[in-house]
C-alpha cells in the first residue's frame, strides 16, 4: 500500500495547506503517489478542495474534518507533514515525535527551533518544489525516516512535565527575585 502523509490544520493562507497541496502534485509527476489523510477545517476549505481537484490530487487526499483523536491520527500515517508559511512552537511536531512519526516541515521559526535537520525530521524552504524535494527524501528513504523518528520520540523528554517544570520555577524565581 502507498505511504500515508499526514496534515493537521485550520484552513487558513498562512498555515501553507496550498503549498502541500501543489507538492502532491509535483509528487505525483514524478511517479510518486502517496495517500494523505488532512484534518482540519477553515475559511479556505472549499477553495483547497479545488485546488486538488485541478491539481489532479484530489483521488490521494482523505479529508478527515476537524481530528479530535490526534493519537490515532498519528497512528493512521507513516509521516507527518507541516508545510506553515510561518508558525510558532507548533505542539504538532511535539504530537509527532510523540507518535513516533517522521516529520517534514517547512524552515519558520517554531519548527526550527525542535526540529534538528536530518537529525529529527527534515526542513525544507517554504515552496512546492522544496518541500516536494523533502516528501520525496523521506518517501525513498524509509530507513532514513525511522531513525529520524526514533531520535525525535527520544527529543520528547526535553519537552517533558518533569523537564519543563524545574525550569520554568527556575525562571519564575529569577523573575521574582529581580522584582524585588
Amino acid at each position: 500500500t502507498p505511504p500515508v502523509i499526514g496534515l493537521l490544520s485550520r484552513f487558513v493562507p498562512v498555515k501553507g495547506v496550498d503549498i502541500f497541496i501543489n507538492a502532491l502534485a509535483i509528487l505525483k509527476q514524478r511517479g510518486l503517489t502517496p495517500h494523505v489523510h488532512i484534518g482540519g477545517d477553515g475559511e479556505d476549505a472549499a477553495s483547497l478542495k479545488q485546488q486538488a481537484t485541478s491539481q489532479g490530487v484530489a483521488d490521494q487526499i482523505t479529508w478527515l474534518g476537524w481530528v479530535e483523536d490526534t493519537h490515532a491520527f498519528y497512528q493512521s500515517i507513516d509521516l507527518f507533514c507541516l508545510p506553515s508559511r510561518a508558525e510558532s512552537f507548533g505542539l504538532v511536531v511535539l504530537e509527532a515525535f510523540a507518535a513516533g512519526v517522521p516529520i517534514i516541515a517547512t524552515h519558520t521559526s517554531g519548527p526550527s527551533e525542535i526540529i534538528r535537520h536530518r537529525e529529527t525530521g527534515l526542513l525544507c524552504d517554504i515552496t512546492p518544489e522544496a518541500l516536494a524535494d523533502a516528501l520525496a527524501v523521506a518517501l525513498q528513504n524509509e530507513t532514513d525516516a525511522k531513525r529520524w523518528a526514533h531520535a525525535a520520540r527520544e527529543e520528547c523528554t526535553y519537552y517533558s512535565l518533569e523537564a519543563i517544570a524545574p525550569r520554568i520555577r527556575h525562571c519564575l524565581e529569577q523573575t521574582l527575585a529581580a522584582a524585588h
